[in-house]
């Protein structure tokens, strides 16, 4: 500069004041530490190389323009285990802030946060009235020294303290606008002299202001002159307390709520801030009568509260819950204090609780002065920048080694005395610090000349970090206008020559640890600013911040997106000079990866959890160099292979195609090998949100994907043109499935990588070969026929394989080809549910036709050996070819049952029918398949039922012999063991020679021949004895044929026929008393109404004597019964006279005859014509045996008409069981039983096993002859009725019935 030029600032002469201000003018007390303001001057003076003339003239007008008044700024963050005053055991507090003076000639009391308490004056600061529970006496209250201006807002990470933009509402002061005080200002509750309160009881201890606390005497306030009055009440009407918003039924509030106190005192040692907590009430509190009172009538309002204070007002005010002072002077400067606060009440030693309260010294705006928060933000980055670039220049140029990113303690405390006094938030000063850091670092770069071998022998670097990255989340903007431009960033050789041995070469700049130590500072701010209080919740996440603010760190984000690019793009340049990353090596490559790019420190600052999402710049740049770089890598790779492949020319010969087929598998296989996922290389490509084997694939599915298309293609064209020659075919045929093979071993390596089936075109590699699986299933049926007749060619005289095995040579043969095609199948695996159930049938249907092939073809060669002649002069052998080939059969058939599951049947159905969204679509699918086995193996079934129809026949044949015996034998003869010999002969030789599957089918076929032998040879109406025997040689035969070695299934033991057979025997087997006893049980148990109505008869029967009931017993010490029956009545009887009446009479017997040794009947007198008649005759039967009643004897009633020159006609019948007799207490008779009306039927003949016994029985058992004689009597003589009713329904036939019992009642 020439000496006629004149000095000029080479910044913004505004800014530079600014920050000469900040060093001269420190708000609040200075700490010990803490530099001399000149010093802090002359420190920024050398920073930013101003001029001496300019400084001193700056320097010498800003040292007496110290701020006249300065905000304190007070966050109320949180409380914890405040007082309960609510009788719920709750609370509802709020708190008031007030600046005070501190009691003059008085100790601290002992809620005080101080050490000590200078001496001074007493008056109130910033508020009308001062609500400490110390109140100042009468003679010392004055007027504050100023008026303090106040506003509130929620404390949040958007506004407290200053973040890009400020976002700072009025508070919640509560005026007469706002909703509390009109929610409180009613009439209702606006007497002061009510005693009405929501809280009826306060807990124990609960304290009350008085006047004194309030700091107004009454009797002062009387005295005061007019003058004094008018000054109070002109302060009151400026000025209005801060107060929180009220958090209802809380022990636990949470606020955070921020309001700036303005200091107006320069002499802070005197003041000291007081915050209050009250619990709110519904009524009309402390402050809710200072709100409400009336601008005109200010002194009257007064004296009108001071009188009801003596009154009581304690009864309608909010509840005083305690108080926190903290002296200003334990405040220091350029400091932000958060901390936990005590609680005390007045004359109580114990804490009411602590709350949580941040307090920190701001500058104040200026009248007219209009800052825009971009423009405190961007001087605070250059002044940052300016700083981090002189401390770094500085220790280059005095030491030649990197720089570890620490400034002086001079500059970090200019630095935060500027961002304090401006209100900058901590977070938004250490972005602003990294973003100077790294911009300096990239002003600051040499050229890169890579040196391997000087980087392996002389440097290290930290060991890599396993921090998470955020979480995904939206995007930044960048600030246009205040931001840094990229082309600002351009590296410029300055400071460090490269190439120096005292230098490492890849940073010659700066160390590692200071980028590390800056990201992990606004770490911790990040974390420290989304963590709510603690009875909050949850942690808020850094995209709810974004968005409830979507102007939240704007600028700042902006510039640590600009510098976080610039060092990443300058990392990233030496990326090309690392070995390829494909394919994956090891962890050799990645370290060299890691150190020459250093993508550890661009990973930490990728890590920050301030980042909005991974979608910002800096993040899509390092993913967009990485994945570049990788596919460069890979398709090199691949062309290196692909140029050593045939070309692929319009016709091809076979040994041609074949060649390009082989060598194309090859690829595939070579591509298996290097694409199988590598843990290092994910998980080290997943710290950048990056998907390596993604990328990967990406590329070979663009590469290989058009070459094996071209080949598949001749491949098509080939075998359509050599269709006609099998030759051809196989051999084309054989090269595309191990091609394919190796297609779906890739496309499986891929997808452990990929697994998402959309994500690559390779993955519909099945429907490329859709046309090749037609002739592969072509070549498996021409090879299976072809097997199968040889193996019946070397196998034509059935000779076993061996004495274990039960069957042939061919047998062995055919099942292993069609185990061979089913596991050719499922190693193909054909996907794609429509084609692959298309080649399921066509596996299915070889299958079939291959064992339908055998089965035809071994009964052909039976046929033509003779073996179905029967020759009746030679001696059936079980033990010769039939066995054998009747096994090989069954084992080949038995394959089928096995398709279902080889082939996966049911679940290739469903994959078809979710395909095409049709159930019915699967269904008939699933029958086809169904069909093809079922039917399949009902023609080979058919060919195997005559080979074993041809054994059951002749065993058969012989045991019908001894069974004619069994059922019928002669006296003293016992044919059922010779029986059982001759079957245990032939099944134990059945047994060795047939296969497990065949055997039960035999031995099914002989145990129903057995059965129908029996059945055949049994005899009908023989002695009870004759069928004991009978079943018991049932019996025997059945426990035969489930013992070990036959093992015959209980189910087919027990057929239907088996079940009527033993039916038949066990009825047969009891005698006629006991047939007797189940038919008359059987009929009265029959509740149907029948076809005819005719009439009811009504009855009462108990058990007992008619005095006093209970059980006898007879001579033969037997329990027995005395029954008494009582005829009442009967209705609506069929007229059998010409008169269309009756003379009904009936006729009481104790059934089955059989029961008692003398068979007692009794009878009712006559009722002449009459079709309702009354009896009322009671009927007694001693000495019943009570077994004979739970066997089931029943009353008979017999109802008759009495005709005089004929025999009588028959009427109807009724039967009641003896054991349904009523129980008749002491002193109750059979007339204190209630009337059964029981229908009158007629028997019809009907079907009764135990009336079939007893009708084959008559020919030579008394008994059954007169049971027999008597009901078809009934059954046959039943004359029609002459009165002609007409037909009654089921609801008429009641009403008659209840009309009966109504007119027994009368």
């Amino acid at each position: 500069m020439s000496e006629d030029e004149e000095p000029k600032l080479s910044v913004p002469e505004e800014f530079y004041i600014s920050v000469v201000q900040t060093c001269l003018h420190s708000l609040g007390r200075r700490g010990q530490t803490r530099h001399n303001p000149l010093e802090m001057a002359a420190h920024v003076q050398k920073i930013f190389r101003v001029p001496n003339s300019i400084h001193g003239k700056i320097l010498k007008d800003q040292y007496s323009k110290a701020p006249e008044t300065y905000l304190l700024r007070v966050t109320i963050i949180e409380a914890r285990d405040v007082l309960q005053m609510d009788p719920n055991g709750l609370s509802d507090p709020y708190c008031i802030l007030t600046l005070c003076r501190k009691p003059v000639g008085k100790s601290p009391n002992k809620w005080h946060h101080s050490q000590s308490v200078p001496e001074g004056n007493s008056p109130l600061v910033g508020s009308s009235i001062d609500l400490s529970t110390t109140p100042p006496r009468p003679d010392t209250l004055s007027l504050p020294i100023s008026v303090t201006t106040s506003k509130s807002t929620p404390s949040s990470p958007f506004n407290s303290p200053r973040v890009s933009p400020i976002s700072s509402p009025k508070g919640a002061r509560l005026g007469e606008n706002s909703p509390f005080h009109a929610r409180r200002n009613t009439a209702h509750h606006r007497s002061f002299g009510r005693s009405r309160r929501r809280k009826s009881d306060s807990p124990a201890g609960c304290y009350q202001i008085t006047q004194n606390e309030l700091g107004l005497d009454a009797g002062r306030m009387r005295s005061n002159t007019e003058g004094d009055a008018s000054k109070l009440v002109g302060n009151m009407e400026e000025e209005s307390l801060n107060r929180t918003t009220v958090k209802t039924e809380t022990l636990h509030p949470v606020w955070n709520e921020t309001f700036d106190l303005e200091v107006c005192d320069a002499n802070i040692d005197l003041l000291e801030l007081r915050l209050t907590m009250w619990d709110w009430d519904e009524e009309t509190s402390l402050w809710e009568a200072f709100k409400s009172l009336d601008s005109g009538h200010k002194v009257a309002g007064i004296r009108n509260i001071i009188r009801h204070v003596k009154g009581g007002i304690n009864k309608s005010t909010d509840d005083y819950m305690g108080q926190v002072v903290i002296p200003l002077v334990d405040i220091p400067n350029a400091t932000l204090v958060e901390k936990w606060y005590q609680i005390h009440r007045h004359h109580t030693p114990h804490h009411a609780g602590k709350v949580h309260l941040k307090l920190n010294f701001v500058r104040k705006q200026k009248p007219n002065e209009e800052v825009k928060e971009e423009s405190k933000l961007s001087h605070y980055h250059k002044l940052a920048v300016a700083f981090y670039e002189y401390e770094g220049e500085k220790h280059l140029r005095e030491t030649g080694t990197p720089w570890d990113g620490q400034i002086s303690a001079l500059s970090q405390l200019v630095l935060n005395d500027y961002a304090v006094q401006q209100g900058i938030h901590k977070l938004s000063q250490q972005l602003i610090h990294l973003s100077a850091l790294l911009s300096f670092h990239h002003q600051k770069s040499v050229p890169y000349t890579p040196r391997p071998s000087l980087i392996a022998r002389q440097f290290c670097f930290d060991e890599p970090d396993t921090e998470q990255a955020p979480s995904p989340g939206g995007q930044n903007k960048f600030a246009a206008d205040t931001s840094p431009k990229k082309a600002d960033y351009q590296p410029v050789r300055k400071g460090i020559v490269a190439g120096s041995s005292s230098v490492k070469e890849l940073d010659p700049v700066l160390y590692d640890k200071g980028i590390r130590e800056a990201t992990y500072n606004v770490h911790a701010e990040t974390i420290a600013i989304t963590s709510l209080c603690l009875y909050e919740g949850q942690a808020k996440s850094v995209a709810e911040m974004y968005e409830n603010n979507p102007d939240f760190l704007v600028f700042e984000m902006g510039l640590a997106e600009m510098s976080v690019c610039c060092y990443a793009d300058l990392c990233l340049k030496r990326v090309l000079d690392v070995p390829p990353l494909f394919p994956a090596s090891g962890l050799d490559g990645l370290e060299v990866l890691q150190t020459k790019c250093r993508l550890q420190n661009v990973h930490t600052l990728l890590s920050m959890k301030v980042w909005k999402n991974t979608e910002t710049a800096p993040h899509r740049l390092v993913r967009d160099i990485l994945t570049s770089t990788i596919k460069q890598s890979t398709k090199a790779w691949l062309n290196q292979r692909l140029t050593r492949m045939p070309k692929i020319e319009a016709n091809l010969k076979p040994h041609e195609l074949t060649e390009i087929l082989d060598k194309l598998g090859e690829i595939m296989n070579e591509l298996c090998g290097v694409c199988k996922p590598n843990k290092d290389y994910k998980n080290f490509f997943v710290r950048y949100h990056m998907d390596y084997y993604h990328i990967v694939a990406q590329q070979v599915d663009q590469q290989i994907t058009s070459c094996l298309l071209d080949a598949l293609s001749k491949l098509n064209q080939y075998q359509v043109t050599y269709q006609k020659f099998p030759e051809n075919i196989a051999q084309s045929s054989t090269s595309s499935l191990k091609l394919y093979m190796m297609v779906k071993k890739l496309a499986f390596v891929l997808k452990q990588g990929v697994p998402d089936r959309d994500a690559l075109q390779f993955y519909q590699f099945h429907l490329w070969f859709q046309e090749p699986l037609i002739f592969w299933l072509s070549t498996f049926k021409h090879e299976t026929f072809e097997r199968v007749r040889r193996a019946l060619d070397m196998d034509k005289d059935v000779v076993l394989v061996h004495q274990v095995v039960k069957f042939s040579n061919s047998a062995v043969d055919v099942q292993a080809c069609f185990a061979k095609v089913t596991e050719e199948w499922q190693k193909i695996g054909f996907e794609g549910p429509h084609p692959r159930c298309v080649a399921i049938t066509k596996v299915t249907e070889l299958i079939c036709e291959g064992a339908r092939l055998y089965a035809n073809r071994v009964h052909w060669i039976l046929e033509e050996n003779g073996f179905y002649r029967e020759d009746k002069e030679t001696k059936f052998d079980i033990k010769d070819k039939l066995c054998i080939t009747l096994n090989n059969i069954e084992h080949v058939r038995v394959y089928l049952d096995n398709l279902p599951k080889l082939l996966q049947w049911q679940k290739n159905v469903q994959d078809l029918a979710k395909e095409h969204n049709d159930v019915l679509a699967g269904k008939r699918t699933l029958e086809t398949l169904q069909r093809l086995t079922r039917t399949a193996s009902e023609n080979v079934l058919m060919q195997s039922s005559t080979l074993e129809k041809k054994i059951a026949n002749r065993m058969c044949n012989e045991v019908s012999k001894f069974m004619e015996h069994v059922v019928n034998p002669m006296e003293d003869e016992d044919h059922l063991d010779e029986l059982m010999g001759y079957i245990d002969q032939q099944l134990e030789t059945l047994y060795k020679q047939l296969l497990p599957q065949i055997y039960p089918r035999i031995v099914e076929d002989v145990w129903k021949e057995i059965l129908g032998s029996i059945a055949s040879f049994m005899q009908i109406g023989k002695p009870p004895v004759y069928y004991h025997n009978l079943r018991a040689s049932l019996e025997s035969l059945e426990v035969y044929f489930q013992r070990s070695g036959i093992n015959l299934p209980s189910c087919q033991v027990k057929t239907k026929e088996y079940v009527n057979l033993d039916d038949q025997l066990k009825v047969n087997s009891k005698t006629t008393h006991e047939l007797m006893l189940e038919y008359y049980k059987r009929v009265a148990a029959d509740v149907a109404m029948s076809e005819e109505y005719l009439g009811h008869v009504g009855i009462k029967m108990i058990y007992g004597n008619e005095k006093k009931t209970k059980d006898s017993k007879d001579d033969s010490g037997k329990e027995s019964r005395t029954v008494i029956l009582k005829v009442c009545n009967c209705v609506d009887l069929p007229g059998m006279d010409r008169s269309g009446l009756s003379d009904p009479y009936v006729i009481v017997e104790l059934l089955p005859e059989t029961s008692l040794a003398s068979h007692t009947v009794c009878q009712t007198r006559i009722k002449e014509q009459t079709l309702n008649p009354k009896f009322d005759e009671i009927f007694r039967f001693e000495d019943i045996p009570v077994s004979l009643i739970e066997s089931g004897a029943v009353i008979g009633l017999t109802v008759m008409d009495h005709d005089f020159l004929v025999p009588d006609d028959y009427i109807g019948e009724v039967f009641y069981p003896l054991k349904l007799a009523q129980e008749i207490g002491n002193l109750q008779t059979v007339n204190n039983a209630a009337v059964v009306m029981l229908p009158i039927r007629r028997p019809y003949a009907t079907y009764s096993a135990e009336f079939e016994v007893i009708r084959h029985r008559s020919q030579w058992d008394h008994d059954a002859k007169q049971f027999l004689a008597k009901r078809t009597r009934a059954i046959e003589k039943q004359k029609k009725r002459t009165d002609r009713p007409a037909a009654k329904t089921q609801t008429s036939v009641f009403a008659s019935a209840g009309n009966a019992l109504l007119s027994l009642c009368c």
